[in-house]
């Protein structure tokens, strides 16, 4: 959610969660997420939403010099494991969002042998979602191989600690923190095994 600053204080961010709620209920919705700054969190409070851990960004500065590797191209039966084990993650189909991420060509997606995966943007690690610490550190380290000299960042969970271990032992710095709220069911990170947001606008 965006409101241009020249329109705000006028309950057009009202307007417009409101009638995403109302959306969602009707689709029958079970779990809004977002990532609130300051200004906007007193809003999704008074909607319901609930404080459910933060979500830190991890930033790396462009290290140019490195060539890239560019990852094989997933399978079809790679593709369906991965949009599996993504919906057994968060108990919902995102078919319909990480498709069309898969599918870009500025993107590479890494699959991992039981249905982990990681999707290198050109500005961004995520989403990443592992079984473990040692399927997530190989994920990170081939999407790092994809954008070796790229400035990047990474939208992490706060419930993942390992995920910031293993991001600030490759040069990555912790900078803003984002309150991660959600209105109706939460699914905790650490039993999800989200290591990695897809961006701060998806989530």
């Amino acid at each position: 959610m965006g409101v241009n600053p020249r329109a705000q204080g006028r309950g057009v961010g009202r307007a417009l969660l409101d009638a995403l709620i109302t959306w969602s209920d009707e689709c029958a919705i079970g779990s809004l997420h977002l990532d609130a700054t300051p200004a906007g969190a007193p809003l999704y409070e008074r909607a319901g939403f609930v404080d459910d851990g933060e979500t830190v960004v991890f930033t790396r500065p462009a290290m140019p010099g490195s060539t890239p590797l560019a990852p094989p191209a997933i399978t079809e039966p790679q593709r369906s494991a991965l949009l599996a084990r993504d919906r057994a993650v968060f108990g919902a189909n995102r078919r319909p969002v990480l498709e069309p991420l898969f599918d870009c060509r500025d993107n590479h997606v890494i699959a991992g042998d039981d249905g982990s995966y990681a999707v290198a943007q050109p500005d961004t690690i995520g989403p990443l979602v592992a079984s473990d610490a040692v399927h997530a550190e190989a994920l990170l380290d081939a999407a790092l191989a994809v954008r070796p000299g790229a400035a990047l960042r990474v939208c992490v969970p706060t419930q993942q600690p390992d995920a910031a271990r293993l991001l600030i032992a490759r040069g990555f710095t912790a900078g803003r923190r984002l309150r991660h709220m959600v209105r109706g069911l939460c699914l905790a990170a650490d039993e999800t095994g989200l290591w990695a947001r897809i961006n701060l606008g998806q989530g």
